[in-house]
């Protein structure tokens, strides 16, 4: 179990908790009290928002032509497609509701119940189907819907921000999904299948559910009952696991000297080490060096 009164615990506690936006200002006091590990899961839920700068492969598949509209904006996809690759930073491709709600309070109704998913510091496309979308234009009505991994950027389509809920983002998902690790081998969908517009009912309550393609079953949105997303969740007990088995060693004679060696860096003589997010990977920083360990990296 982690310390919450060690004092390097509670810095990161408090560094996590000022980093998040909040709307209102006044709810960050929430951020403040709750446990590492659910404040965690909200920084990586927001921060996973942002696309971290890194260069990727583009690649694509057979069906992003035959789904949205990408023909009118191909001279914008190739541009950002080649941004991509060159691994420029992405943030003025993204809304910027991002800089202000990381973190909004639930609303409630009679006796202090949920009124349901607060979606206003949730990205509902990322969150259920792992899908970034970027703004291809000025106005904001194109936008590049594209699967980020740390190497890789996968194409899935153009629409606009009717298709998160218009059931075309969907079913561009669901066929996409379909001989990959998201497929459910040997499980037969219902005999009735749900419609697109069910589907969507379903996810923006926070179900999950799977999708039926051509006789295939494979994984559609991905969804705690608060609209998160499982993955990040996961993420966020990783970094408690790793941080409950390190932190107790961290102040011990020759901490971290390996590191410093393999990395051709001399060992300083009083090091004093940091737990740090970088995107969303936890860091163990050196602060009297800044030399950085990634600990927990993230999948993006």
């Amino acid at each position: 179990m982690v310390d919450s009164e060690r004092l390097r615990l509670r810095q990161f506690h408090e560094r996590v908790a000022g980093l998040i936006p909040c709307d209102p200002e006044g709810a960050r006091v929430d951020l403040h009290t709750m446990g590492l590990t659910k404040l965690l899961s909200h920084y990586v839920n927001w921060a996973d928002r942002y696309v971290a700068p890194r260069p990727r492969r583009v690649v694509t598949w057979d069906g992003f032509l035959r789904h949205g509209s990408t023909r009118p904006d191909w001279d914008a996809v190739r541009a950002l497609a080649a941004k991509i690759e060159a691994g420029n930073d992405l943030k003025p491709y993204l809304s910027d509701k991002i800089d202000r709600y990381g973190y909004v309070r639930p609303k409630v109704q009679g006796k202090d119940r949920p009124r349901g998913v607060e979606w206003g510091d949730k990205d509902y496309a990322l969150n259920a189907y792992e899908t970034h979308h970027l703004h291809l234009n000025r106005s904001g009505t194109g936008l590049l819907y594209v699967n980020f991994s740390r190497y890789d950027a996968f194409l899935v389509m153009v629409g606009d921000h009717k298709s998160f809920d218009d059931g075309t983002l969907a079913q561009a998902v669901a066929e996409a999904r379909v001989g990959t690790s998201h497929e459910l081998q040997g499980i037969l969908g219902p005999l009735r299948p749900r419609t697109m517009d069910e589907h969507n009912r379903l996810q923006r309550r926070g179900f999950t559910t799977a999708f039926s393609v051509g006789g295939h079953t494979v994984l559609g949105a991905m969804l705690s009952r608060t609209g998160t997303s499982p993955l990040h969740t996961m993420h966020a007990d990783r970094m408690i696991f790793l941080i409950e088995e390190l932190d107790p060693q961290i102040d011990e004679p020759g901490f971290g000297r390996q590191w410093f060696e393999r990395n051709g860096k001399a060992y300083p003589a009083t090091p004093n080490f940091e737990w740090m997010m970088r995107s969303c990977d936890l860091c163990l920083i050196e602060t009297t060096t800044a030399f950085g360990i990634p600990m927990v990296e993230w999948k993006r």
